[in-house]
């Protein structure tokens, strides 16, 4: 069992209730704090929405390197 995000947490449920079913388990950055991180791209979103040209196109809040 393994994954990120979503799969890390399903490995990191695995793990605890099926340990001794497997040799081993790889869970990278489990999502635990989904409706936190969910938070946290609004608030990146508004934070890009009022320095970009075009409100309705967050990349224009970047430079060109940086899309």
């Amino acid at each position: 069992a393994g994954g990120t995000s979503n799969g890390g947490r399903h490995a990191m449920i695995a793990a605890t209730r099926l340990g001794d079913q497997y040799d081993g388990i790889l869970a990278s950055t489990p999502g635990f704090h989904l409706p936190r991180a969910a938070a946290a791209q609004l608030y990146t979103a508004q934070q890009l929405r009022r320095v970009a040209t075009d409100e309705n196109d967050l990349s224009t809040a970047l430079t060109l390197p940086e899309r």
